[in-house]
């Protein structure tokens, strides 16, 4: 029962997923090259620059002397993205390949283990061998938040551990630089491992949301209501732990598994707002791209149960 249950979850998750990725993955680009980058503090342009010359160029973001001089107005620069964006279609899904193996691996990891911790969990404690959880008036266990986010957490981290080099392959496809040296796929692991945080806080908040929204006996929220609970679960969460987002990127981007060095050439270049550069497409993209995901792993959830069964 446990493991169809976590099948199910795990198919579910791994559709959404794969969706919103394919939908959003133009933008996951831009995020990559410009989190991936460091700019010095004095000529850091906007983030509209920034995935202008994007589309302009598929080479590193460290060019930006096409920037100096007057800033385009607001309308033409939008003209100009969009243009650029139905020219080019094909350059903008660079690393699609790697990137929807990805998906699939680690979505499919994380909701299928997420799922059996949870579950372990939950049997330990009807055994009364465990604490944490509370039960209800009808027998029934209730996780904690704090124990639903340990669990999580660990669901995340060995996903973090199997499909991390995916992850670095996709980076360095979407920077433009396909000369990845193998020994350097593990680049990035430390701030990836502590952020098994982020979807550990966005699924529990999400929990939460649908909980609390949820009527009496419905397991089941609205197409609309799991996509505002979804991108406000995908808001907190992204805010905690955007450094660590940013640093690992870097990190990748850069092939150095020296943290140190990296917080070092972030902080000089950019100041420790540096650290949140990209924070405002990071949450564009993440926030509407969570909300679909749990979205449609809502409505595909019993479709899923009787493929298991």
């Amino acid at each position: 029962m446990a493991r169809n249950k976590a099948l199910a979850s795990a198919l579910s998750g791994t559709l959404g997923s794969v969706f919103a990725m394919l939908a959003f993955y133009p933008v996951d680009v831009y995020k990559t090259k410009l989190q991936g980058s460091t700019v010095p503090k004095k000529s850091t342009p906007s983030t509209l620059h920034y995935m202008l010359t994007i589309l302009d160029s598929h080479s590193h973001i460290h060019s930006h002397n096409t920037l100096n001089g007057n800033e385009q107005s607001f309308p033409n620069a939008l003209r100009h993205l969009f243009q650029k964006q139905l020219v080019d279609i094909p350059k903008h899904y660079s690393g699609v390949t790697y990137k929807l193996l990805h998906t699939v691996l680690s979505s499919f990891i994380f909701f299928y283990v997420s799922t059996i911790f949870k579950a372990l969990y939950v049997r330990k404690l009807r055994a009364g061998r465990t604490t944490g959880g509370g039960r209800t008036a009808g027998g029934d266990v209730q996780v904690s938040i704090p124990a639903s986010i340990m669990l999580s957490s660990m669901a995340a981290m060995v996903n973090t551990c199997i499909t991390l080099p995916l992850d670095a392959l996709v980076t360095h496809h979407q920077m433009g630089d396909n000369n990845l040296d193998p020994s350097t796929l593990w680049s990035g692991l430390a701030p990836s491992l502590l952020l098994s945080l982020n979807p550990a806080l966005h699924y529990t908040i999400f929990d939460a949301i649908k909980a609390l929204l949820v009527e009496k006996g419905d397991s089941k929220l609205s197409a609309r209501s799991a996509f505002l609970a979804g991108m406000a679960a995908k808001y907190i969460s992204t805010i905690a732990t955007y450094p660590l987002i940013r640093a690992k990127v870097v990190m990748m981007a850069s092939s150095s598994s020296d943290v140190g060095r990296v917080v070092e050439e972030v902080v000089r270049e950019e100041g420790w707002g540096g650290w949140y550069n990209g924070l405002g497409v990071q949450l564009g993209h993440t926030i509407l791209k969570a909300g679909l995901v749990l979205s449609i792993r809502e409505r595909v959830g019993d479709f899923a149960s009787r493929i298991v069964q």
